[in-house]
């Protein structure tokens, strides 16, 4: 199996989305979990999973969560969100987000051939490849992590366009 390689494991990304989240509902005025659920749209009782980083949600859900706080989803996956300027919500939907995902996974790995899928278990390539052949319409943002590992890019790059000449850097 793969040994997949990036400066955090799954349970971080789902920890700085959550992190982010909360800071933004922060600045929302949303003090108690109960207002933050119901700025959010969000189930209370699951919220402070999700706040925490313990919560695997679909793509759709966390893109939904983006649009409502007014954020360009690509930057709640960036660590200290704070410190960097972060703009409005570009009014794309989950699935413009999961095919840029996939268009920009499968130009890195058409550029680089040392990116591949050959070495990891048959499980997660199966799954893998019904995400890059838009089989599962609303893949979670751990699956979508564990392939950005697999390609050695942030989760949140793959989201926004990437050109050619950018494929190989990194």
């Amino acid at each position: 199996m793969k040994k997949r390689k990036n400066e955090y494991r799954d349970e971080r990304v789902l920890y700085t989305f959550g992190k982010n989240i909360d800071i933004l509902l922060g600045l929302n005025k949303c003090i108690t979990y109960e207002e933050k659920g119901r700025f959010l749209r969000y189930d209370r009782n699951r919220l402070s999973y999700l706040l925490a980083g313990k919560q695997n949600i679909k793509l759709s859900t966390a893109v939904k969560m983006a649009e409502i706080l007014d954020i360009d989803f690509p930057d709640l996956f960036i660590p200290d969100i704070m410190k960097n300027k972060w703009t409005n919500f570009s009014g794309a939907t989950y699935i413009d987000y999961r095919n840029m995902f996939v268009r920009n996974v499968r130009r890195i790995v058409e550029n680089d051939e040392t990116k591949n899928f050959n070495s990891i278990n048959e499980s997660s390539l199966t799954h893998t490849n019904k995400v890059l052949n838009n089989k599962v319409d609303n893949p979670t943002l751990v699956t979508l992590f564990l392939i950005s590992q697999d390609v050695d890019r942030p989760l949140w790059e793959l989201f926004r366009r990437i050109d050619n000449a950018d494929t190989n850097s990194i």
